[in-house]
């Protein structure tokens, strides 16, 4: 039997939230916002164009370009926002808000693992950090950047920490 298309849409509701998020994140709706959309149902694939937007409660997806992989359980795999810059923002529960951005952005729902790619920062309080590449795992919190792999492209990862207000 097929999965009718809006099931497509409604798989992304069930995606894990990162352990620090905003608890009530996860009772929200999702609201996707595109241009245009196209689902691919039998290779479990939704293509969002044109100023997308994704959020659910406080967590926000930006970009020109949002693409959802699906598994065959129609469960979201894995959604890819592209643009310049793709972006990233959400509150946690008890801390700062979280954002980043980058030319690509991939979330990774298995491993709960976010990544940017491209010119890629990410922001959390006092704690910043820039690179090409940036892993981020929602559950655990850890992060891994890596510079370019030029000079030219600046080879470096840049982490700043700004001192307390006095």
């Amino acid at each position: 039997m097929r999965t009718p298309h809006l099931l497509l849409l409604l798989a992304f509701a069930a995606y894990p939230i990162g352990a620090g998020a905003l608890s009530s994140d996860r009772e929200q709706p999702v609201r996707i916002d595109a241009d245009s959309a196209s689902l691919d149902d039998q290779n479990r694939i939704a293509t969002y164009r044109g100023d997308v937007v994704v959020v659910r409660g406080s967590l926000s997806i930006t970009g020109e370009l949002v693409t959802m992989y699906f598994d065959e359980s129609y469960d979201l795999a894995t959604l890819v926002a592209e643009g310049e810059p793709a972006r990233f923002k959400q509150r946690l529960d008890g801390g700062p808000e979280q954002n980043g951005k980058a030319a690509r952005i991939e979330y990774r729902v298995e491993g709960g693992v976010m990544v940017f790619i491209g010119a890629a920062q990410i922001a959390q309080g006092t704690f910043q950090m820039k690179g090409e590449r940036i892993d981020y795992n929602l559950v655990t919190g850890d992060i891994l950047g890596t510079g370019a792999e030029t000079e030219a492209d600046g080879r470096r990862v840049t982490i700043t920490v700004k001192g307390a207000k006095e």
